[in-house]
């Protein structure tokens, strides 16, 4: 009986032991993350909490953005007053599949508005589609609870090389707005760098229409309204993506057209000014949402 009882004593002990550490062990780390994080960190904390929260939303707007970084980056639905309840649905590297689109049909009422950010890149197939909304689609639903908190998941933050650094500062200053827009910019722009690297991209792989003709299809189905344009870069990257990635202005306006939707084209986008010869500039996205919203 006594060794029953001492056994018993024994596993409390050990059970009361690990709560206490544990206890201690979370009560440090939150008191470390209640520290200054560098500009960095602190920057990588925002950007995974705002794209938590774009991914794993159920709200209902009167329009939606779609495209890849230059529309997620170029376009400031808050300057777009023709359409209320605007909401900016870009992703990085997006590809017009009828996935991404079916997702974002979900978000939009039955009278919603489409604004389609049209580049080369987004036209071009490739293995993993859309990864970058995936790899926020597919988390755990523990981590997506931590995660769109911003501050819960500053205080479960994990700690890394550099975390509480304050000279650690990011290549790129971005400014997430919760309409889904971030505006992007760097004290190092290099536009012919940019260049190049596209270039190099378009040699070795070509837009597919196939891509837009399945997208349009679904669009037409859905019966919403949806408004194609080509986003504005700079004018030596359209030359190389005209020359370089198989893309057809005229030819993507017809059948854009053809399906029924409405297209845009803009006399001044050569005139917003890129940081790397893709992306807009902040004060540029102004500039060509303000332009964008002047066309609908």
């Amino acid at each position: 009986m006594g060794i029953h009882l001492s056994i018993s004593n024994f596993k409390m002990n050990k059970i009361l032991l690990l709560t206490i550490s544990m206890m201690l062990t979370l009560a440090g780390c939150f008191y470390l993350n209640s520290k200054p994080f560098s500009p960095k960190f602190e920057q990588e904390i925002n950007e995974t909490s705002f794209w938590v929260n774009k991914v794993h939303q159920s709200k209902k707007y009167k329009g939606l953005i779609l495209g890849d970084s230059r529309g997620l980056r170029g376009i400031n639905p808050d300057l777009i007053g023709k359409i209320p309840n605007l909401y900016n649905f870009s992703f990085r590297s997006s590809t017009l599949t009828i996935d991404y689109l079916s997702e974002a049909l979900k978000l939009v009422g039955d009278d919603g508005v489409i604004l389609v950010a049209l580049t080369p890149n987004s036209l071009v197939r490739v293995m993993n589609p859309n990864a970058h909304y995936k790899e926020y689609k597919y988390m755990s639903m523990d981590e997506v609870f931590i995660k769109k908190n911003k501050t819960l998941y500053r205080l479960f933050s994990p700690f890394r090389d550099r975390k509480f650094d304050l000279n650690s500062t990011p290549e790129f200053t971005k400014v997430f707005f919760e309409n889904g827009f971030v505006a992007t910019n760097t004290d190092l722009h290099s536009v012919n760098v940019g260049v190049e690297i596209y270039k190099k991209r378009f040699m070795e792989t070509r837009i597919d229409l196939d891509l837009l003709r399945d997208f349009l299809k679904m669009a037409t189905q859905s019966k919403k309204k949806f408004i194609f344009f080509r986003m504005p870069s700079c004018i030596e990257m359209e030359k190389v993506e005209n020359e370089f990635s198989g893309f057809d202005n005229a030819a993507v306006k017809e059948l854009v057209e053809s399906a029924g939707f409405k297209w845009l084209d803009f006399n001044e986008r050569f005139t917003f000014p890129t940081y790397d010869g893709s992306h807009l500039t902040p004060k540029a996205a102004g500039g060509f949402s303000e332009v964008l919203n002047e066309g609908l």
